[in-house]
């Protein structure tokens, strides 16, 4: 949550916001050069960062991409997409769903990282973790079209299963399951084996 509110603040604060009423032919600016960058950093991996930006004339580089590229989002948008999750908590009322779920998350995952997750206790629900390594993308993991085309073949699985096929926790471990019906690709195989 720091992250967020430091990404709000940024916004809010920059000069040309105006609470949020700023005319759209000159938008405010500032905050970008904070929230973008951070948001790579929140969103990203250590590993594929480092890849990206060995030294720190590619660092550079790569912030003045990330700034660039973030001229594109309006700043009222962000701010509301990350104030409205402020209070979201799904986790009072996860036993209540009675339908086959999956849930998929990323060992490297710094924006929801699995050791604070409050996942279900219900037995109806199957839980996906990538391991982190070299081909994972943290958070942006699930951007990565080979994984999509895993998570869809895993998520049609899912919802064959009936919740009484299944045992009273939940089940772990379907990357190796699912192996045989990817393509290869190095971001797939890499996530499968790792």
């Amino acid at each position: 949550m720091i992250w967020r509110q430091m990404i709000s603040q940024a916004i809010r604060s920059d000069p040309a916001w105006k609470n949020g009423d700023y005319p759209k032919d000159s938008p405010p600016k500032n905050w970008i050069k904070t929230a973008i960058p951070l948001s790579a950093i929140m969103t990203g991996s250590a590993d594929q960062l480092q890849k990206q930006a060995p030294t720190r004339e590619t660092a550079i580089d790569l912030v003045e991409d990330l700034e660039a590229r973030g001229e594109a989002f309006d700043a009222n948008d962000l701010l509301y997409a990350f104030e409205s999750l402020a209070d979201y908590d799904p986790a009072p009322k996860l036993n209540a769903i009675i339908k086959p779920m999956l849930t998929i998350n990323f060992a490297d995952d710094l924006t929801n990282p699995p050791e604070l997750l409050h996942l279900p206790t219900a037995s109806n629900y199957t839980e996906v973790m990538f391991p982190g390594g070299p081909a994972s993308y943290g958070h942006m993991t699930l951007a990565h079209p080979a994984v999509g085309l895993l998570l869809s073949g895993l998520s049609c699985s899912a919802s064959r299963t009936s919740a009484d096929e299944r045992s009273d926790r939940p089940s772990t471990g379907v990357l190796e399951d699912k192996q045989q019906s990817i393509p290869p690709g190095p971001i797939v195989t890499d996530l499968i084996t790792l």
